[in-house]
């Protein structure tokens, strides 16, 4: 039987539910309309797509497997790669599919903590670990690690394999990916967290060539021949990423000065980890390390206002706060969570 996996449960639940949806990470969707017309039956769409990734980001088309989104990736890359009682390394804290996915497939997760110092990550793994997953940028802090850190990383892990999440490095850094700058690196990303096209479920696996056959068998295992559809719709984001990343630039433009000046006020009780500047959300830490989750819950149920909650990236002292809604609505929303501020409540 599978696990649950808590935090897409929430998601379905509660994101985009409320007056003020201050959860949501990624660009606000585009309409269909505004990318053009494509044909949901092209037989060539799933080709065009990969031709697309690959002139975009410079990469081999034959080290491309389509998916659908990132997580059937991520999907794809542990049925692929893994077998029951394989060790897997990932992130804490982190997004919870990464760690979900390999359990349920019957692999043995561990545990390893997200910094900037490659050298102590590496040392805390140890040998064991197959598999080593990581996001960059990283879901939920946002903070980033360089290619030549992560190309430290691949190489310290000797041999076995780096995979690493880029659903947001568009946005940090657009047009480039880590794949191909270490043997050992396994890239996953989609259309729909930098590029606002989430209803596409286009999303895409680079990987090195002696993976490449297991990633396609194990699509076909998970979902057959995919709709062209949703590779129409995908290839059609990817050509014209360019000026959806301008669109998701345009309409975030100040509110994160807005959230800065916000997390500045909640210093008393609140440590702010900012992330890169571009970034679609912000981490935030409880000062005195209380579990955040009970105040989040009756935010979300007294004041409309939903943030995703640390308990489910493994921090429940934390939360992370998108602020993709609109920009009278983020005044608004930031307006009444100082007035509910644990620090304010108490006074």
């Amino acid at each position: 039987m599978l696990p649950t996996i808590d935090y897409l449960e929430y998601a379905i639940r509660h994101f985009g539910k409320t007056p003020f949806d201050l959860a949501s990470s990624g660009a606000p969707p585009v309409q269909a309309s505004e990318l053009g017309y494509e044909a949901a039956d092209d037989p060539e769409a799933r080709q065009r797509f990969l031709w697309a990734i690959a002139g975009r980001y410079q990469v081999p088309v034959e080290a491309l497997v389509p998916a659908l989104g990132a997580s059937g990736a991520l999907f794809a890359v542990c049925q692929g790669l893994l077998k029951p009682g394989d060790c897997v390394a990932v992130e804490e804290p982190g997004y919870e599919p990464l760690w979900r996915i390999p359990e349920a497939l019957g692999a043995r997760v561990v545990r390893f903590p997200r910094g900037e110092d490659v050298g102590a990550m590496l040392d805390h793994l140890g040998v064991e670990p197959r598999l080593v997953i990581v996001s960059n940028p990283h879901n939920p802090t946002a903070a980033v690690l360089s290619d030549e850190q992560l190309v430290a990383f691949a190489n310290g892990l000797e041999g076995r394999y780096l995979l690493v999440d880029e659903v947001y490095r568009e946005l940090a850094m657009p047009v480039s990916t880590a794949f191909g700058k270490a043997p050992n690196l396994i890239t996953v990303s989609s259309t729909t967290k930098c590029l606002g096209v989430p209803w596409a479920r286009a999303g895409w696996i680079a990987a090195p060539g002696e993976l490449v056959s297991a990633f396609r068998r194990s699509e076909l295992f998970s979902v057959g021949n995919a709709p062209p559809g949703c590779f129409a719709w995908g290839a059609a984001a990817v050509e014209q990423a360019t000026w959806l990343l301008e669109r998701v630039t345009k309409l975030q433009r100040g509110k994160r000065a807005l959230v800065d000046t916000w997390t500045a006020s909640q210093q008393g009780w609140l440590t702010a980890h900012p992330g890169f500047e571009q970034s679609l959300f912000v981490w935030l830490e409880r000062r005195d390390g209380a579990n955040l989750m009970p105040w989040l819950e009756t935010l979300r149920d007294e004041a409309g206002i939903t943030i995703s909650p640390g308990q489910f990236f493994g921090a429940p002292q934390g939360m992370r706060l998108s602020f993709t809604l609109v920009e009278d609505a983020l005044v608004e929303a930031l307006g009444l969570l100082g007035e509910r501020a644990p620090s304010a409540s108490a006074g």
